[in-house]
């Protein structure tokens, strides 16, 4: 398991309190920059790392602690009382209360509406597999397969391998070499 985790606060310059503990694996740099987007109408802050090279469950339980400790839930401006799995998606029935509050009645543009319509429909597959399907061709008998499904029944090989050929990630499967060719 890697340990990539590193634990911050964001401190009030002007009251010296700390107001905000989170984690990342981002530099700190660039995720104090995206603070300063969050938080653009409120005090400066400044960034301290407490640790770093933390695995994810190490750092979610530190900064559930320092949310704690701090009592940044109701002083800061943490929102939920720590992250689960790395990201914070535990939220109290309040705070979704108040975001739907705050998202009522803003208006939609009319391609956003119907992105939204077309993804509450769900996918709808089209009729035929052909669709999603890159033509094969093996390059060392110059044969071509409407797929890699189709090439790997033919030489008795697995699809993924010729994929991974296709894609430059292996540069054959069994002695054989194959690429994509564009459909006519």
């Amino acid at each position: 398991m890697q340990k990539e985790y590193k634990v911050y606060v964001l401190r009030d310059v002007q009251t010296e309190k700390i107001v905000y503990a989170g984690l990342t694996r981002m530099t700190l740099q660039r995720r104090f920059h995206s603070h300063k987007v969050r938080f653009k109408d409120k005090p400066k802050f400044q960034i301290e790392l407490v640790t770093d090279f933390l695995s994810r469950e190490e750092a979610v339980e530190l900064e559930k602690l320092l949310i704690k400790q701090y009592n940044l839930l109701e002083e800061g401006y943490n929102k939920s009382p720590g992250s689960i799995n790395g990201s914070s998606n535990y939220h109290s029935e309040e705070q979704k209360k108040k975001w739907s509050e705050e998202r009522k009645g803003k208006p939609v543009s009319a391609e956003h509406a119907e992105k939204n319509r077309k993804a509450r429909l769900g996918h709808k597959n089209p009729p035929d597999r052909e669709y999603f399907q890159k033509s094969v061709m093996c390059l060392n008998d110059g044969k071509t397969f409407p797929s890699a499904r189709a090439a790997a029944r033919h030489y008795g090989l697995s699809y993924s391998k010729i994929s991974l050929v296709c894609n430059g990630k292996r540069l054959a499967t069994k002695g054989l070499r194959f690429v994509f060719v564009e459909k006519q």
